[in-house]
């Protein structure tokens, strides 16, 4: 199996707790990991290579690049030019390569991917999963409208991404460089929020073959996704391991902290790195509820206040009410109307 990671120093952690967890899942399977990238030093580079001498299976390729070929493009949604380096594949990854495997850097194998690798791309150039948020979130109904008026059957995440590599050649990397580097000229500007994904559905939308949701299942979305048995667990959003967001991630980040642990003790780094990472996540997740506890309070407050004035003004009134009906009560009018009828026509007649 042929597998793309491309990162800086800044997620080679990460990256390493990837790799290894591909490599701890698919024991039986010889691995080749092209590593991509512009600026990973050599000390990183050492570091991740204490994987391959650790396990026979695995055999781990560095390939350096130019980053500033792609320092043009423009930058969106928290995404470094890295995020980029996949789609170079078909042009530096050997000829004798015709498929391979890309996986973002925040993503967790938790089964054997043979299956997956081996899928029948049927003369498609990619195959991809579903965006489950693009698909379902109000926050993208505009979006997906107008995504699909461009013939995009359904919207994928390419996050793992299984690439073709003999149809990718035949010439639609050009396009697809041409859709990347002029973006604002082919997708509207309110939604032009995602960094390569949406050129990708633009571009392959009839070269899309669709895997199933259990190859790239977001954290945050599990309670939608409903997914027991995850093969590839993708730590989506701006949250990563170790900073619970809800019951239902508890159990991946959990997962992954073994995972990383085991990582850090292999490529010699501190394994409580990850701890610090949490600690300082959870501080700052914290801090945030607080602030949006104590808005919502502030907010209650001003209603509690409002509701108080409002009760104070209905018992006012109802005060001032009772009051006039009680004098209303007491005049000759009120004594009168509340009489029988005969005696109210005798003191009428005799008033008159």
């Amino acid at each position: 199996m042929n597998l793309i990671f491309s990162s800086n120093d800044k997620g080679v952690n990460m990256m390493a707790v990837a790799i290894y967890s591909v490599i701890k899942n698919n024991q039986k399977h010889r691995l080749n990991f092209y590593i991509i990238h512009s600026n990973i030093n050599q000390k990183n580079i050492d570091r991740l290579k204490k994987l391959q001498s650790r396990h026979r299976n695995a055999n781990i390729k560095f390939i350096s690049i130019d980053g500033d070929q792609l320092k043009t493009i423009k930058i969106t949604n928290m995404v470094t030019t890295e995020a980029y380096y996949r789609y170079l594949a078909p042009d530096i990854l050997p000829k004798s390569e015709n498929r391979v495997l890309y996986m973002d850097i925040d993503t967790l194998c938790l089964s054997d991917l043979s299956e997956l690798y081996n899928t029948n791309l049927e003369g498609k150039c990619i195959a991809a999963v579903e965006d489950y948020a693009f698909n379902n979130s109000d926050d993208y109904r505009d979006n997906k409208a107008w995504v699909h008026s461009q013939g995009v059957k359904k919207y994928v995440n390419s996050g793992v991404l299984l690439m073709n590599l003999t149809e990718m050649r035949k010439g639609i990397m050009t396009e697809f460089w041409d859709g990347i580097y002029n973006k604002p000229k082919i997708i509207p500007e309110k939604y032009n929020v995602f960094a390569d994904q949406t050129v990708t559905n633009l571009i392959f939308k009839d070269s899309i073959k669709y895997l199933d949701k259990k190859y790239n299942v977001f954290t945050t979305a599990l309670a939608g996704l409903n997914v027991k048995n995850p093969a590839v667990v993708h730590f989506t959003g701006f949250s990563k391991p170790l900073t619970y967001r809800d019951e239902h991630s508890a159990i991946y980040d959990e997962k992954y902290f073994m995972y990383y642990w085991e990582t850090m003790n292999i490529v010699g780094n501190d394994g409580g790195s990850i701890l610090k990472f949490a600690i300082n996540s959870t501080k700052r997740e914290a801090a945030h509820m607080l602030h949006e506890t104590s808005e919502q309070l502030t907010k209650n407050n001003h209603r509690l206040e409002e509701a108080t004035r409002q009760l104070e003004e209905a018992t006012r009134q109802l005060a001032e009410n009772n009051h006039q009906f009680q004098k209303f009560r007491s005049s000759p009018r009120y004594l009168i109307s509340n009489l029988p009828y005969a005696i109210r026509a005798y003191v009428k007649n005799k008033l008159s």
